[in-house]
């Protein structure tokens, strides 16, 4: 059976096991060329049913996403991604109907 609690439990399962590579790939970060017009790094998580992507975005003081259009490419703007496609839930072949129904009714 699906509740609440499993589902949240399985997505902080999911990036405790990743822990280590997302703060390896967070130190990398720190040795980027930024762009001078960044002037500040939003972090994001992206929660969908069954798994988490962690993406890194530039961003000016207004929020908006910081874009580099010069040629030199040593030179970092945009966005970055930390991890990809976290599974966080395995569903297993025989339950993904009952999944769907509990995901839809807790819009989790």
């Amino acid at each position: 059976m699906f509740t609440a609690e499993n589902h949240i439990n399985s997505l902080k399962e999911g990036l405790q096991q990743r822990s280590a590579t997302l703060i390896e790939r967070i130190k990398e970060t720190c040795k980027f060329n930024y762009y001078k017009e960044i002037d500040l790094l939003d972090y994001t998580a992206f929660v969908q049913a069954s798994e988490i992507t962690l993406m890194m975005y530039s961003m000016d003081k207004d929020a908006n996403e910081v874009f580099y259009e010069g040629n030199d490419s040593s030179i970092f703007s945009g966005s970055y991604d930390l991890l990809d496609e976290i599974e966080s839930y395995s569903i297993p072949d025989d339950k993904e109907d009952e999944f769907w129904e509990f995901y839809e009714k807790t819009d989790q």
